[in-house]
């Protein structure tokens, strides 16, 4: 018997967004995209599961699955797979997946800080990765290819009604301990604290965490760091809020303040500073001292700055800010409705694992970094000058792959030092 599964991962968004730096918030994002092909593929390899959507496993994969598989026998030959042990195999999968990641991980901080895994309460590690994923599923027969929109509109029916329930587990309770400053649902997994519920001395401003005195972090938030991180060195750098919020004018202030820019260029790599915002901001430059132990010239600094601002003759108050970009697909239940086959389903992943792609390109091209993009979903941040134009071809380029509909967007002008968790609620 053949049976449509359908599956969906989460937390997304609250996940995504808790974060203090743009490479945590990317490395989140990109984790449950890793997640999702893992499952993906381990359907693909374990019960040959044909793939609907998304159509492939390719760079782009969305927190939601939908695919084709066939009870299959058991290695004993005495019974059948069925497709509600798929699914939980699928999720054991992904379970251990996470749990690799943070092996892997956990190595390579104890590398860069021997002190680090002496501070660490296993128990509640282990007991965060394995209860962090929410994992859904549902699955309905399909007996004839003929059948195959009723059983989708089915299996979404029943997928919706499985989200909408709540497992409600009861978390290790340590009332002595601090709580995760980017999920404050979760407890610190560091099991000693200095006064006032700080990190450890020994662990503060160091590489590769880079933690401040009050992040006391949680398992899931400590993978974040470090695999954003990793993702920094490949992508050849995440840029932090203020960088994206300086991309404004940076390049027409290259053209009328050349010798001001050079200038800071040359202190740039002279201080190895990894971006030129943290020079150009003077809020920036008490944690380069703080952190990094570096002595500004502030005087070259602020003389550079002067010129700067002088040239592009912006209100300097207007270059603390960024935007953020939230896209969505309009009426996408709607039209998945009128797709009468499976081939019609994969040609239409297709479509938008095509616009996904594009995405990335519209986003660079306005000096923007994007966050997450899967299926009609887009997260980016930009230059403020910029989003309105991007959101205007991000919208042209899914009306052009997907004819007939349309796309909304949601853009935020967010202050630099502020919270994005806020920020994307807002343009959403």
């Amino acid at each position: 018997m053949r049976y449509l599964l359908a599956i969906s991962i989460g937390p997304v968004q609250d996940f995504i967004a808790a974060a203090r730096r743009t490479a945590d918030l990317k490395a989140g994002s990109q984790l449950l995209s890793n997640v999702a092909g893992e499952i993906a593929r381990f359907l693909q390899q374990q019960y040959d599961a044909t793939l609907i959507f998304p159509a492939k496993v390719d760079i782009a994969q969305p927190n939601k699955l939908l695919c084709l598989v066939q009870s299959q026998p058991a290695e004993n030959g005495t019974r059948h797979i069925k497709s509600s042990e798929m699914a939980r195999k699928a999720k054991e999968h992904a379970q251990k997946y996470l749990c690799k990641q943070w092996e892997a991980y956990r190595q390579q901080i104890q590398r860069e800080l021997p002190e680090f895994t002496q501070y660490l309460d296993r128990e509640l590690v282990l007991h965060q990765l394995s209860n962090f994923l929410e994992f859904y599923a549902a699955w309905v027969p399909l007996e004839s290819d003929e059948d195959y929109p009723i059983a989708w509109q089915q299996v979404e029916r029943l997928l919706a009604g499985r989200k909408a329930l709540r497992d409600f587990k009861q978390p290790p309770l340590y009332p002595q301990r601090p709580k995760s400053p980017l999920d404050p649902a979760l407890d610190s997994v560091f099991k000693e604290h200095h006064a006032g519920f700080s990190v450890p001395e020994t662990l503060r401003h160091k590489p590769p965490l880079y933690l401040k005195a009050r992040e006391t972090l949680d398992a899931i938030s400590i993978l974040k760091r470090v695999y954003g991180r990793q993702l920094a060195r490949e992508e050849g750098g995440v840029p932090s809020t203020g960088e994206v919020a300086l991309r404004a004018i940076w390049h027409y202030a290259e053209q009328r303040a050349p010798e001001a820019t050079e200038q800071l260029r040359q202190l740039q790599n002279q201080y190895q500073v990894s971006e030129i915002s943290d020079l150009f901001y003077p809020s920036r430059w008490q944690a380069l001292k703080e952190e990094q132990g570096i002595e500004l010239d502030i005087k070259v600094l602020l003389e550079a700055r002067r010129a700067i601002l002088k040239a592009v003759k912006v209100p300097e108050e207007n270059l603390n800010y960024y935007a953020i970009l939230i896209a969505d697909g309009d009426k996408m239940g709607e039209r998945l409705r009128t797709l009468q086959t499976i081939e019609a389903h994969q040609q239409f992943s297709n479509l938008l694992l095509e616009f996904a792609q594009q995405a990335q390109q519209t986003v660079s091209a306005h000096r923007g970094y994007l966050i997450y993009t899967g299926g009609d979903d887009v997260l980016a941040l930009l230059p403020p000058n910029r989003a309105l134009r991007c959101a205007y071809e991000l919208n042209h380029a899914f009306r052009e792959r997907v004819q007939g509909a349309t796309l909304s967007v949601g853009v935020t002008i967010v202050h630099f030092f502020g919270q994005f968790a806020g920020g994307d609620r807002a343009s959403t």
